[in-house]
């Protein structure tokens, strides 16, 4: 509030002087005590702003570095200072989508876009809210409801729903536009390089026993090409061992094609098959087929069938349930049981055959936006990449496996692994294998 002296003190020298004097300096106190007001007030209410603006810095800073009880007290100072203070309101909204608080951070999002509706950002907001609890058609709704759909913000909305559709190919079109429309947007841009039409991943693998048997070593070559909802593979494993101590070779490989349809987010059917022998172990002729059929968001399942017939009279054939469970959004926990018949052509009497089992257990993280690790470990002799003989001769496998992916750019990817396997009888002594691998990928 402005000083009233200041009033009085331009009003004393007009007494006396009549009417018009007295109006005239009445005017011009009138304009300098406003001025005055004007002066004081501007600095204080700009420095209030700037420091709404600071604090809703920090509070964003506070949530990019995972800080989200930090983030969301300076969110709600902000709001206390403020109720409607609806970039305030939207940051408690994240948070809450981000703590797994659906319901709260919907309802937050819902009333800030009634009076911003074209705010793509809020928008977005409420899109992965929808999205992580799996309301698809709530999601799609949602983009209809835009005032437009011709955004960058919302033509990347589209891309994700329709990339979680199974439609790779209009996808990735969709996040090509809306990254020329929003003049390179380093987000869209970052989401577009996720949609991946094609790939290419070349592995190379060395297979050493502890017994002293022939090393094993083995190439991997896999393509992949998307053409909307469906997807086509092409895989080779070419192989080769030593036939003695002196020198040779012997070398063999197979070669598989396959083909994934995706039905809906998390519904795919895929077959696959499969001829030759790696290494000139086995030749074999193998065929899969798998479902995957989604539970819940955060649990998903599948089922699978596999037949295998190898040259030397034996056939088998089993199915392999599992079940995937994430964590947090984070932590992605895999199990799967093999139930599998074995048995030789012709036979009739119960030891030619026999029904085997195994199980195993994976389990894989992001740690920072360019690693990420996973580990596993296996019992039974599906396990194997062979496993025919192992389960004829009733040999027990335990593995384990630990790998990664690192990414030093979007497109390219490093992955090693390394794998020990402790093979041999159920009661007897157990061998040793180590797996080394080394694969790297290349995606468009």
């Amino acid at each position: 509030m402005c000083d009233a002296g200041l009033v009085r003190y331009f009003r004393a020298p007009a007494l006396g002087r009549g009417r018009g004097a007295i109006a005239g300096l009445m005017v011009a106190t009138l304009i300098l005590a406003n001025a005055s007001c004007t002066v004081r007030q501007q600095p204080a209410a700009l420095r209030q702003h700037q420091g709404r603006d600071a604090q809703l810095d920090e509070a964003r800073r506070a949530a990019h570095d995972g800080r989200l009880d930090e983030a969301r007290r300076r969110y709600e100072a902000l709001v206390r200072n403020d109720a409607r203070d609806d970039e305030a309101r939207a940051g408690i909204a994240r948070i809450d989508a981000w703590s797994g608080h659906y319901e709260q951070a919907e309802r937050i999002y819902r009333d800030v876009l009634t009076r911003h509706p074209t705010d793509d950002d809020v928008r977005a907001g409420l899109f992965n809210v929808l999205v992580w609890n799996h309301r698809w058609d709530d999601a799609e709704q949602l983009i209809n409801q835009a005032p437009r759909r011709d955004t960058p913000g919302v033509l990347t909305l589209q891309a994700r729903l329709v990339y979680a559709r199974g439609d790779v190919t209009t996808a990735r079109a969709l996040a090509e536009k809306a990254e020329v429309l929003s003049g390179g947007d380093p987000e869209i841009r970052a989401v577009k390089q996720r949609m991946n039409t094609r790939s290419l991943r070349l592995s190379t693998r060395t297979i050493l026993f502890a017994t002293g048997a022939p090393v094993l070593g083995q190439v991997d070559v896999g393509l992949s090409q998307s053409i909307h909802r469906l997807r086509l593979t092409f895989e080779t494993e070419q192989g080769a061992r030593p036939t003695s101590l002196s020198g040779g070779w012997m070398y063999g490989a197979t070669y598989g094609a396959g083909a994934t349809w995706t039905f809906a987010p998390g519904l795919s059917f895929g077959t696959e098959v499969a001829v030759g022998a790696p290494a000139r172990v086995v030749p074999m002729v193998r065929a899969r087929s798998n479902v995957t059929i989604p539970l819940r968001p955060w649990l998903s399942s599948s089922l699978g069938y596999t037949f295998r017939r190898f040259a030397d009279a034996v056939d088998t054939h089993g199915i392999n349930p599992s079940l995937g469970l994430t964590l947090r959004g984070e932590l992605r926990i895999d199990a799967t049981y093999w139930l599998t018949h074995v048995g030789l052509r012709g036979g009739s009497d119960e030891s030619a055959s026999q029904w085997v089992h195994a199980i195993g257990l994976s389990a894989g993280r992001m740690m920072l936006p360019w690693l990420d690790l996973r580990a596993g470990y296996a019992h039974g002799a599906e396990a194997e990449r062979m496993p025919a003989m192992f389960q004829l001769l009733d040999l027990v496998n335990d593995s384990f496996y630990v790998g990664a992916r690192i990414t030093p750019i979007w497109f390219f990817s490093i992955e090693p692994l390394y794998g020990l396997a402790l093979r041999g009888p159920p009661d007897g002594a157990r061998t040793a294998q180590h797996t080394f691998e080394i694969g790297i990928a290349v995606r468009q």
